[in-house]
């Protein structure tokens, strides 16, 4: 595993990223870090090439487990090393140690669609958006809806929203009052009301929107209350504060990032995904970094940890 040395400072110089290390494992699509608090290690997943991973930061030992079809998205599962997890044609538990699925949802359509982003709520539900597998599709007349789900701990599965292409983004505010979310190719990420108890979602305002070119990926809340988003397209991280105005960015070695999470026991370690897929071999050459997992120290800024499902 490299170890690096590098410094990305914000625009306002008030947080700074250190690049610490860099994990060499060219995912073609690296996807939804999660960082187990109790374990003390990082899970994350390559979309496209069917696989999770689990790295040990403290004896920098990677374990590797196939899955039996695309997994996009997943939480962990309160007192249990099962996952909840977004495949691509639906929503199950998984172990990742023997590879058993249990199936709670399929999707309608699974040749036009799949699951993509998803994360546990502060109240232990699993939420999980779709997205348009081929895009140039998109105004078909009868083609399927992309949706929002929500998994309640009961297995229970609802609709929410509405005429999305890709979901991303999903992350919810310090207090727990409010749901972001981002639809990438309209280059926008909302914010939504967000009743904890009923889980419904109210109303919605334009919380960022990114320029031309550049996609909003997913995202994380830090102790602050910022979210931080990946931004596929432009090599870069940026951190937003509550109200949406851009308050630091970060470049990246890596045009397509896709996540970041907090991790480590103080939660001052940054662990960014990133893909390869779609980048030639000229971009291969001058984006060595491309599909590998970036690791910083954190400095003026400290994450939280994530939600668990309350199975």
């Amino acid at each position: 595993m490299a170890v690096v040395s590098e410094i990305a400072t914000g625009m306002q110089g008030k947080v700074e990223l250190e690049l610490v290390n860099i994990l060499p494992v060219a995912n073609q699509l690296g996807e939804c870090p999660l960082w187990h608090p109790e374990r003390q290690q990082l899970y994350w997943t390559d979309i496209l090439g069917c696989r999770l991973y689990r790295y040990t930061p403290t004896t920098d030992a990677l374990e590797v487990f196939d899955t039996e079809e695309r997994l996009a998205s997943f939480g962990f599962i309160r007192g249990s090393d099962w996952l909840i997890c977004g495949f691509a044609s639906g929503i199950a538990r998984y172990q990742p140690q023997s590879g058993e699925v249990e199936w709670l949802y399929r999707l309608p359509d699974q040749r036009e669609l799949r699951l993509n982003d998803g994360r546990v709520d502060p109240q232990g539900r699993f939420w999980v958006g779709a997205m348009i597998e081929n895009g140039d599709h998109v105004a078909r007349s009868g083609f399927p809806e992309a949706h929002l789900y929500c998994c309640d701990p009961d297995g229970r599965v609802t609709e929410h929203l509405g005429d999305i292409r890709i979901s991303n983004s999903l992350s919810w505010s310090s207090a727990g009052d409010r749901l972001y979310f981002a639809d990438s190719p309209r280059h926008e990420i909302y914010s939504y009301e967000f009743d904890a108890v009923s889980g419904q979602l109210g109303e919605k305002i334009l919380f960022a929107r990114t320029p031309a070119g550049v996609h909003p990926d997913g995202s994380t809340v830090d102790a602050e209350g910022h979210l931080w988003n990946a931004h596929w397209g432009a090599s870069q991280l940026v951190r937003y504060g509550a109200d949406g105005a851009i308050s630091e960015t970060f470049p990246l070695p890596a045009s397509q990032p896709t996540c970041c999470a907090f991790g480590g026991a103080d939660f001052d370690t940054l662990f960014v995904t990133s893909a390869c897929c779609g980048l030639d071999d000229t971009q291969l050459v001058r984006e060595p970094e491309a599909g590998n997992l970036l690791i910083y120290r954190v400095h003026n800024a400290r994450g939280r940890a994530e939600a668990l499902f309350a199975s």
